[in-house]
C-alpha cells in the first residue's frame, strides 16, 4: 500500500483518516471462439497402374497352292500300213493330235485371322479411406486479469505514543 494523501487535521472523536491507492487484479470470464481441427473420414479414388495382357487379333498373310488344270496339245506320229496294188506294204506316216490335261501349280495368299497376346497399361482406381483435417470454431471460457487502481481509506484511532504526566493542577 502506498500512502497517497491524508484529511489532515480531520479529527472525529479521535480518529484519523488516510487515502491509500492499491492495485488489485480482477479477473474476467469471457467466452472466445478458438479454432479445433478433428479428423473425419474421406474416401477417395486412388488411380493404380497394372499391366495385363489383352488378347489382340491380328491380320497374317498366309500363301497357299493349288492346281490349275490346263490343256495341252500333244502330237503324235503312227505309221499305218498301206496296201498298194502290188502286193507290196509299205507305210506311212501319220501325225495326229491329241488333247492332254496336265496340272500346273499356281500359289495363292490370303489374310488369315490370327490371336495374339499384347501387353497393356491399364489404370484402375482403388477407394482408399483416409482422415481429413476439419477446423471447427468452438467456444472456449478464457480467463482474463486486468490491474485495477482503486483508493482505499483506512480509519484508525489515535493513540498517544509517549505518555507523561505534567505535575500540575488538571483543567
Amino acid at each position: 500500500m502506498v500512502a497517497c494523501w491524508s484529511y489532515g487535521g480531520y479529527q472525529q472523536q479521535g480518529l484519523d483518516r488516510q487515502v491509500y491507492t492499491e492495485n488489485i487484479t480482477v479477473p474476467t470470464q469471457q467466452t472466445v471462439m478458438v479454432p479445433q481441427t478433428t479428423y473425419q473420414n474421406k474416401t477417395i479414388q486412388v488411380p493404380q497402374m497394372q499391366t495385363m495382357r489383352v488378347p489382340k487379333q491380328i491380320m497374317e498373310t498366309q500363301s497357299y497352292q493349288y492346281q490349275v488344270p490346263k490343256m495341252e496339245i500333244e502330237t503324235h506320229t503312227a505309221e499305218r500300213p498301206i496296201t498298194t496294188m502290188v502286193p507290196q506294204t509299205t507305210y506311212e506316216t501319220q501325225t495326229y493330235q491329241v488333247p492332254r490335261t496336265t496340272y500346273v501349280t499356281q500359289t495363292g495368299y490370303q489374310q488369315v485371322p490370327r490371336m495374339t497376346e499384347e501387353i497393356q497399361n491399364v489404370t484402375n482406381y482403388v477407394q482408399q479411406t483416409i482422415q481429413e483435417p476439419v477446423q471447427t470454431m468452438v467456444p472456449q471460457m478464457q480467463m482474463s486479469y486486468q490491474t485495477q487502481q482503486i483508493q482505499k481509506v483506512v480509519e484508525y484511532a489515535r493513540t498517544p505514543v509517549n505518555q507523561y504526566t505534567v505535575p500540575g493542577p488538571t483543567y
